[in-house]
């Protein structure tokens, strides 16, 4: 369970499947080729119950050995598993 922490880039996502909006961050990125987003649809006031995170990436399969270190270590600091990750296929039939 993480503490609910207050982060700089904000970004608010509405929910059609169950119809709820939640508010996410973008907690790390070079703002070149990766960014790590996160956000908290069920929480008490401090501590976030439901996590939701993704990790967007410019390229395709495409991060270093350093920017995966990066990424990883900012997983793990979020109190989230990185094993839980799971990888999406987004090649749009290409």
């Amino acid at each position: 369970m993480l503490n609910c922490l207050f982060f700089n880039l904000k970004l608010n996502l509405f929910h059609f499947s169950v119809y709820e909006s939640t508010n996410y961050w973008v907690t790390k990125t070079d703002y070149d080729i990766y960014a790590v987003v996160y956000g908290c649809r069920n929480r008490t006031q401090t501590v976030c119950l439901e996590a939701d995170s993704w990790i967007f990436g410019r390229h395709q399969n495409h991060f270093t050995t350093q920017q995966m270190e990066t990424i990883d270590t900012e997983i793990e600091r979020l109190c989230l598993n990185t094993s839980d990750f799971l990888q999406t296929n987004q090649t749009m039939g290409m």
